[in-house]
Formats: structure tokens, sequence, C-alpha cells
């Protein structure tokens, strides 16, 4: 499929937060997690989990037979246990805001806020948006 570069890309930055977020705090917090895959029960503290949310196609030519771009929209959720405070959940969202822009230019849609302060966790909630190209070269 000639648009595949699209699941690339998701799959690519994912990697990429991943590693930033792992080299930023791992030495830290040892049990740290980086998943894109949600979890009722999470047992590791903190972790950080990408969401990609619904997108759409920008950039439509008078053909329409290619994907030229596409707006990313991601919601990231850092929960972190109560015995390391809302502090250490909002610390690392500030770190990754800052990352995500000057680093591949997202913008904030959302700034973190505390979702869940309930039973042996926090959890806190960004947003970013981003519109991509299929040249966009964000990963040199």
């Amino acid at each position: 499929m000639a648009d595949n570069w699209v699941r690339d890309f998701k799959n690519t930055l994912f990697t990429h937060i991943k590693y930033q977020t792992e080299k930023a705090y791992k030495s830290k917090y040892k049990s740290l997690k980086v998943t894109r895959d949600k979890e009722s029960n999470v047992t590791n503290f903190p972790t950080v989990y990408i969401q990609y949310l619904s997108g759409r196609e920008v950039g439509q030519d008078l053909t329409g037979d290619t994907l030229n771009g596409f707006q990313c929209d991601m919601q990231i959720d850092v929960t972190s246990s109560k015995t390391q405070e809302y502090v250490v959940a909002e610390d690392i969202c500030y770190t990754l805001i800052d990352i995500l822009k000057k680093k591949w230019n997202f913008r904030v849609t959302t700034f973190p806020i505390e979702v869940n302060n309930s039973g042996d966790t926090h959890t806190v909630t960004f947003r970013v948006s981003r519109i991509v190209g299929f040249n966009d070269s964000l990963f040199k």
C-alpha cells in the first residue's frame, strides 16, 4: 500500500518518544514503562501511555490518489503511584512536552491535567498535535 508511511511514521515516532523518555528518566525510575498498550492494571510506575487519536487527512491534491499529509493527534497519560506523588507524573509530562515541541514541532492542545487521583495512582494527561507531510523528515 502506498500510504504505509503514516503507519511507519507513528511507529517511528513512538520509538523516538520511548527512547527520549527512557534517556531522561530510566536511571531515576528503574521501573519506568513507555507503552502504546492500554492496561487496566498498571504495575510499573511511572507508566507513560501514548495513544494516537483520530486524525484527518490534509493536503489533498486534485487527483486524490495519494495521502499527502495527515494531522497527528496524540494523548499521553502518565501514571505514577501514590508513593511517588503527583509531581512525578507532572514532571514527566512537561519534559515530554518540551521534547515534542523542540524536536518535532508539536503544539500542545491540552496542557497537563490530573485526570485520576484515586486508589493508589495519580494520572496526568496532555494532548499534542502536528500536521505531518509525506516528505517531512522529523527524525534526522
